[in-house]
């Protein structure tokens, strides 16, 4: 608690002078307000923050500005909150009653349908799953994902990363079906609710089409990264890195279901892209080049495929397809790496051959 009273003091103080110099009612006191309230309500001071959060809530509703900008702000800030609350105890059983004692709270003076409340659920949510109480987490988060209405309540990050989670349990329990319909909503919503360049977009693609290539849908997984193509180039442009991950996906992805000469198209595409924005030298040129010698090996072209790592200055005296193949996929991913993915695919996989 010492660590945490600083910061208190500080935001107390802070609501004093905006108080001072801009009046009580102003919108950048109500923030800090809203900040002090979120970090009371995170160190489990419930009684010292309810006044605060009463009064957040009366000028939200007494005044013009958007709910969906106040609730874009809060839960990020409240995330931040609940983050460094985890972060300072010693272990995961700590964590859950400090998180279950959390949404208590919130639920209790926001009520259940406020983003604070939505934000510690899908918190809590993750750290049972990662604990292994999967039963209770998906019906936690699916009675509040499966309504329609949830994208226009709460900040999107907060519901994208809660779609995620309850894609990962349900794919695990062998649902893998409702979990394809979740993954179209959640890239609908990624869409509809991010700038056309967020990580999240691309990654929306990137589970919808490895999922179902996992369900042995391959055509609807190319018809997904087709559109993400186009998704890419008519918003970012045909050079957006982007738009370059794009096409080098649905290369591999052609290359994979044996439509060689479509993959060899995509890939010098690429290349070329990649040359011009960063020349012969550069890493992310030099694996789509080694890349692309490789598929023309496999087709008997050794000529072509001698010349093309020439161009590049390659010091190896051979290129392994399995490596080229993974160096690919990890330098194209144009999202952080997200171990979930690899995780839910790996429960479709599994299910898949029982049906």
């Amino acid at each position: 608690m010492a660590a945490w009273s600083g910061n208190i003091d500080i935001l107390y103080k802070r609501v004093k002078c905006l108080e001072k110099t801009l009046g009580p009612e102003h919108t950048e006191t109500i923030r800090a307000l809203s900040e002090l309230a979120a970090l009371l309500q995170a160190s489990g001071k419930f009684e010292e923050a309810q006044p605060l959060v009463r009064r957040v809530l009366a000028h939200e509703q007494a005044t013009v500005i958007s709910p969906r900008h106040m609730v874009k702000r809060d839960p990020r800030d409240f995330s931040r909150c609940l983050g460094k609350v985890i972060s300072d105890l010693d272990g995961q059983a700590e964590a859950e009653t400090r998180l279950r004692r959390i949404h208590s709270g919130c639920q209790q003076i926001l009520g259940p349908n406020h983003s604070y409340t939505f934000t510690a659920l899908v918190d809590l949510a993750m750290l049972l799953r990662v604990t292994g109480k999967t039963d209770e987490a998906e019906p936690l988060l699916g009675s509040v994902l499966d309504s329609e209405e949830v994208s226009n309540c709460f900040d999107t990050l907060t519901v994208l990363k809660a779609m995620n989670c309850l894609a990962i349990m349900r794919a695990e329990s062998g649902k893998c079906k409702s979990v394809e319909g979740l993954l179209q909503r959640a890239l609908a919503l990624a869409i509809e609710g991010l700038e056309p360049s967020h990580p999240n977009i691309w990654q929306a693609f990137m589970d919808l089409s490895a999922l179902q290539r996992a369900l042995g849908a391959e055509d609807q997984a190319k018809l997904t990264l087709v559109r993400a193509v186009n998704h890419c180039e008519s918003l970012l442009g045909p050079n957006h890195d982007c738009t370059v991950s794009a096409l080098a996906a649905l290369a591999v992805n052609e290359n994979s279901l044996g439509n060689f000469s479509a993959s060899e198209k995509l890939l010098r595409q690429v290349v070329d892209i990649q040359q011009m924005k960063w020349g012969d030298a550069h890493p992310e040129t030099v694996t789509v080049v080694k890349y692309l010698a490789v598929l023309l090996n496999a087709r008997s072209r050794q000529e072509e495929a001698t010349q093309l790592l020439e161009s590049i200055n390659n010091e190896e005296e051979e290129v392994e397809e399995e490596a080229i193949d993974l160096q690919l996929n990890g330098q194209w991913r144009f999202a952080p790496a997200v171990s979930s993915r690899d995780v839910w695919l790996q429960a479709v996989a599994k299910h898949v051959k029982h049906l």
